[in-house]
């Protein structure tokens, strides 16, 4: 980091910080659905959102948008909490 501007060095600092809370936030999704009780929340979410078809012919488009964004934030849970549990 020698060879970058002031500019360059304070964004670098940014991202590292962006990327400590990010790391941080990973390890509650890890903590909140590792255990028993959040295992059974993360089951029950999966069953009504990710398991369930988002779409089907006969509904509106937009009903398969809005299902598309149900599953996506169930994805995150479980994203965010494998990787806590792997950074842990």
């Amino acid at each position: 980091m020698d060879n970058l501007g002031p500019a360059a060095v304070a964004e670098v600092q940014r991202l590292k910080g962006l990327q400590a809370e990010s790391d941080e936030l990973d390890r509650v999704f890890a903590m909140t659905f590792g255990t028993r009780a959040g295992k059974k929340v993360i089951e029950y979410l999966r069953s009504v959102t990710i398991d369930q078809p988002s779409w089907v012919p006969g509904q509106p488009a937009d009903h398969g948008y809005m299902r598309e964004g149900q599953n996506e934030i169930v994805r995150q849970i479980i994203k965010r909490a494998e990787r806590g549990k792997r950074g842990a």
